[in-house]
C-alpha cells in the first residue's frame, strides 16, 4: 500500500510540474509588442523644429489599438505638432505639461491591425540648450500607460501585449550655437490586416515573464506535494 501511495504521489507531482511549465510558457508569450522612436537621437539647434516618428511593432499579432504615453522635459522641448500615422486608421493625441498621449484605434469592432508601422510623427521645438530625454511611460500590467491592445475574440477583454522592458528612450541634444545633425530615419513599412472576422490569434513566444500569473499554480503545486508526502510520514 505504501508503494501505491508513493506512485500516486509521484504521478501527481509530475502533473503539477508540467502544469506549471505550461503556464510559464503561456505567461511568457503574453507580451510581444514593441514601440520605438525614429530617430532615437540627434543634435538640433535651439528654436529649430525636428521630427520624431513613433513606430509600433505588433510582432504579427492582430491588434485593435495602441496608446503611446510619452514623457519629455518641457523646459527643453515643446510639441509643435503631431501628424497622424497610417498604421491605425484613427489617431488621437493630447499634450499636457510634458506628457504627450497618442492613441491609434481601428474603426470597427471586427477590424484588426498587425505588423510594423507609424503611429504618428511628432514635431518638437528645441527651447533651451541641453540634452532632452523622451521616453515611453510603461509599467507591465498597467493599462493606463503605453500599451498595445490585442483582442482574442469579440467576447473577451483586450490584452496588453506591449513589452515594457523593450522600450528605449530617445535622447536629443539641443545646442545654442545653431548647429544641427539630423540622423536619417530608419523608416517603417506598415503591414495591416484590415477588416477581418474576429478569430483567436496565437501570440509569438517572446517578451517578458509574468510571475504573477503563476501564483495560483504554485499554491496548487504546494498543496498536492504536501498531500503526496503524507504517506511518507505514516
Amino acid at each position: 500500500m505504501r508503494s501505491l501511495y508513493l506512485k500516486i504521489g509521484s504521478v501527481i507531482s509530475t502533473i503539477i510540474v508540467l502544469t506549471i511549465f505550461t503556464s510559464a510558457i503561456h505567461a511568457q508569450s503574453v507580451f510581444a509588442g514593441k514601440m520605438e522612436f525614429d530617430p532615437a537621437s540627434g543634435t538640433y539647434a535651439k528654436d529649430a523644429n525636428f521630427t520624431v516618428k513613433v513606430l509600433v511593432d505588433t510582432e504579427s499579432v492582430n491588434t485593435t489599438s495602441a496608446d503611446a504615453v510619452i514623457q519629455f522635459d518641457n523646459t527643453l522641448l515643446a510639441v509643435d505638432s503631431v501628424a497622424d500615422g497610417t498604421f491605425y486608421p484613427t489617431v488621437l493625441h493630447s499634450d499636457n505639461n510634458g506628457t504627450l498621449v497618442i492613441s491609434g484605434i481601428v474603426n470597427s469592432v471586427d477590424a484588426v491591425v498587425s505588423g510594423k508601422g507609424e503611429l504618428a510623427t511628432i514635431t518638437f521645438k528645441g527651447l533651451t540648450a541641453g540634452t532632452a530625454s523622451v521616453k515611453f511611460d510603461c509599467t507591465q500590467g498597467q493599462l493606463n500607460d503605453s500599451n498595445i491592445s490585442k483582442s482574442e475574440t469579440s467576447s473577451e477583454s483586450d490584452i496588453d501585449i506591449l513589452t515594457c522592458s523593450s522600450l528605449t528612450a530617445g535622447s536629443y541634444i539641443i545646442t545654442s550655437n545653431g548647429s544641427s545633425n539630423t540622423p536619417t530615419p530608419t523608416g517603417a513599412t506598415p503591414t495591416t490586416a484590415g477588416t477581418v472576422t474576429a478569430t483567436p490569434t496565437s501570440i509569438p513566444n517572446t517578451g517578458s515573464f509574468n510571475m504573477v500569473a503563476l501564483i495560483p499554480q504554485l499554491m496548487l503545486a504546494g498543496l498536492f506535494i504536501l498531500i503526496g508526502a503524507i504517506p511518507l510520514l505514516l
